[in-house]
């Protein structure tokens, strides 16, 4: 038998038996004795090298470049689709403008109802910018300056874009009494999706932040999104402008609106807290010019005294979106 790497015989034998038959160990590792062969394995001849653990669960070789493939190409899918839902939200919110449209043409709506709806809308949209934009931006922000700076540069450039685009031509896009016949569609077009952008923006940058979009957002762009449309479109129907050219306008500002989300989703990736602070207070100053140059005088000059309850009610229904959120 074998013993602790020894070759011992079972059978009775001396000392120097043993030392004679090791003497006269064939070289092939077979042990003939009176009693009985003993055949000998050597486990580090040339026939069978030593094989190490490590050698027998060794990964192979490629295994990490692949692994790291494989994970990378997950990654990209997951962003892409990610991407697309930027789109997909920033359209869908944007799709109540057709939806505005569809109803301004199907309906004969008197203009006090629509001042009253814009009334609503503005008190939507002033409940988002108080608390989804502003709070969520002095909550990134390391102090006031990026917010403060972000609310004023959101102004400006609003402000700036606005005026360019009235003596273009488009300075009654958002009036039930429509614009004027000198007035430029294409300087109407432009005005309408400089109103959209910064909300559109936000959206993206929103899923960007945290994979997921706010229903209190999200409800007061689509509710606000359906006021402007009627009144809108009753203007531009009254002054001959055709249905198919209407929606047609709609359409594209929706898509424009979708492309604006994705914008902001995929521009914000490597920002810090203060550049996305800043963004999310220069949509908020964006908005708040909008709302007092556009939106807010149609709804008092057509809705009067009550169109300040009906706004007052918009935002206390955006806010308790909000709070159930």
């Amino acid at each position: 038998m074998v013993l602790g790497g020894v070759l011992r015989d079972a059978g009775p034998s001396s000392h120097g038996g043993l030392a004679d038959l090791r003497k006269t160990r064939p070289p092939g590792g077979c042990v003939e004795t009176g009693h009985r062969t003993f055949t000998r394995l050597n486990l580090h001849s040339k026939e069978s090298p030593p094989v190490s653990r490590s050698e027998t669960t060794r990964e192979p070789k490629g295994f990490p470049h692949l692994a790291g493939r494989v994970v990378g190409s997950r990654r990209r899918l997951e962003d892409s689709f990610s991407m697309a839902g930027a789109f997909a939200w920033g359209l869908l919110a944007a799709s109540s403008l057709i939806l505005g449209a569809c109803v301004a043409l199907q309906v004969r709506i008197r203009l006090r109802t629509v001042g009253l709806i814009m009334g609503f809308g503005a008190g939507v949209l002033l409940s988002a910018v108080a608390f989804d934009l502003i709070e969520e931006a002095v909550g990134k922000a390391s102090g006031n300056g990026a917010t403060l700076l972000g609310i004023f540069a959101g102004c400006g450039v609003f402000f700036g874009g606005d005026l360019l685009i009235d003596r273009a031509g488009g300075e009654r896009r958002k009036s039930p009494h429509g614009p004027q016949q000198d007035e430029s569609a294409l300087a109407i077009v432009l005005g309408t999706v400089l109103d959209g952008i910064p909300e559109s923006l936000v959206i993206g940058l929103t899923i960007y932040e945290s994979g997921t979009i706010g229903a209190a957002y999200l409800a007061a762009v689509f509710i606000s999104n359906v006021p402007e449309a009627i009144s809108s479109t009753t203007g531009l129907a009254a002054s001959g402008w055709r249905a198919r050219r209407i929606l047609g306008m709609w359409t594209l500002i929706a898509l424009v609106s979708g492309l604006s989300s994705l914008l902001g989703y995929v521009a914000f990736r490597h920002a810090s807290p203060d550049a996305i602070a800043f963004t999310l207070a220069f949509a908020a100053g964006a908005i708040l010019t909008m709302l007092a140059d556009t939106m807010m005088p149609e709804a008092y000059k057509h809705g009067g005294k009550l169109a300040g309850v009906v706004t007052t009610l918009g935002f206390a229904v955006a806010f308790l979106i909000d709070q159930l959120d």
